[in-house]
């Protein structure tokens, strides 16, 4: 058993204060858990809104601790060192925005002649939008305290409506129960019509960086496929990449699986290279198939529709937003 502190303003019990307390209780393992709570005075000066007074915040907290079974003793904090300096404890809990002050608490420990603490930094929690949970944002009607959106907007870097279609599904089904905006926007992709290896990945970039510049768009996703060339098979692998970009220029990437075209499609993309021969030109050449991209695509057509292009482009999708849904609230 451990004792365990942890401090914050605690305005709203939020998805992110939720991991942080039932990370520092589990540290605790059935010992004391700490829990510093701001002053009004000292909350309200680190930011330029009220927050809800002491006694309010107190109550909330103690209505959330009610679930655990450990001791636990809210101590009111003054500074943003609080208790830290002066109390023996072993453990110490904060959100990776405030390592450092975890840090300086150490330091200034064993200036004066104190152990060091353990210091356990979790993660923050995001929301909907791939930005973390926060009372502020719940108190501004952005996010609910789970971290869900209202309304989430998604803008895709094409009017092809296999790849809009695709990215629709699988955002509302990852985001179910969530209202869905998606926009539609003609980009360019910055790469050759038929690009091949990395290009593709950079075309993908591209298109999503495009698709959200200029919107309200929560999401931007570009869809890009490219051959790429399987030195063990000795075969060009067409492979569908997808990017997704937030608000906050990240991005993910993923791609769906990968499949090989007749010798007499991928001899016309070769040979062609100078002319710009694409893929689809080469479909239309040996098969007669217009528009194939726009339609069931070429793995449509060349699986006999066990798999068409819409199935790839949200295996892609899926892929791009994996370490998104992975970490969020």
């Amino acid at each position: 058993m451990h004792r365990v502190a942890i401090g914050g303003t605690f305005d709203i019990i939020h998805a992110g204060h939720k991991r942080l307390l039932e990370t520092a209780f589990s540290e605790a393992n059935g010992g004391m858990v700490l829990i510093g709570l701001t002053s009004d005075e000292f909350a309200n000066k680190r930011r330029g809104r009220k927050v809800r007074p002491y006694s309010e915040r107190e109550d909330a907290l103690k209505d959330f601790l009610g679930r655990f079974s450990a001791p636990y003793d809210i101590i009111r904090i003054e500074n943003r060192f609080g208790f830290a300096l002066n109390t023996e404890f072993d453990v110490l809990v904060v959100s990776e925005g405030t390592m450092a002050t975890g840090e300086e608490i150490n330091r200034l420990r064993r200036e004066n002649g104190r152990k060091e603490i353990r210091i356990v930094a979790v993660p923050h929690v995001l929301a909907q939008d791939s930005l973390p949970v926060s009372s502020t944002r719940v108190l501004n009607g952005e996010i609910d305290k789970e971290g869900r959106i209202p309304k989430l907007t998604v803008a895709v870097g094409s009017e092809n409506p296999v790849k809009v279609s695709a990215v629709r599904d699988v955002f509302q089904s990852a985001f179910e129960s969530t209202e869905m905006e998606i926009i539609e926007k003609t980009v360019q992709s910055g790469v050759s019509d038929q690009p091949f290896e990395e290009e593709t990945i950079t075309g993908a970039i591209n298109r999503a960086k495009s698709a959200i510049n200029g919107t309200d768009a929560h999401y931007g996703v570009g869809v890009e496929a490219g051959l790429f060339f399987d030195g063990i098979a000795k075969k060009y692998l067409d492979v569908q990449y997808c990017a997704i970009i937030d608000r906050s220029g990240e991005i993910s990437i993923g791609h769906g699986a990968g499949f090989s075209y007749p010798d007499e499609v991928i001899s016309l993309v070769l040979n062609g290279k100078e002319r710009e021969i694409t893929i689809g030109d080469a479909m239309k050449m040996v098969y007669g198939k217009e528009d194939i991209g726009k339609k069931e695509g070429a793995v449509g057509f060349l699986s006999r529709s066990l798999l068409n292009r819409k199935e790839l482009t949200e295996h892609a999708v899926i892929a791009a937003l994996i370490p998104r849904i992975s970490r969020m609230a």
